[in-house]
């Protein structure tokens, strides 16, 4: 497992908003997955959860860096 996993798993662990934005981002893959197990997906409906997916990775990243600034 390498540091940035362990990490993160230590903030879904103790930090309240990477906790919620991680598990907003589990719950878009999962409705991800289910549209595509539909033969008809609307790839605009998949577009877009692939947008806010990106999102919350994007939020993610930036409480991981503010963390890693505030103990150093």
């Amino acid at each position: 497992m390498s540091q940035n996993h362990r990490y993160s798993r230590r903030l879904i662990n103790q930090d309240v908003q990477y906790h919620t934005l991680f598990s907003e981002h589990e719950r878009l893959e999962e409705e991800l997955q289910d549209l595509k197990r539909h033969p008809a997906v609307d790839a605009t409906e998949v577009t877009a959860l692939k947008r806010k997916k990106l999102h919350i990775v994007e939020k993610l990243e930036r409480v991981r860096r503010v963390k890693l600034l505030r103990m150093n």
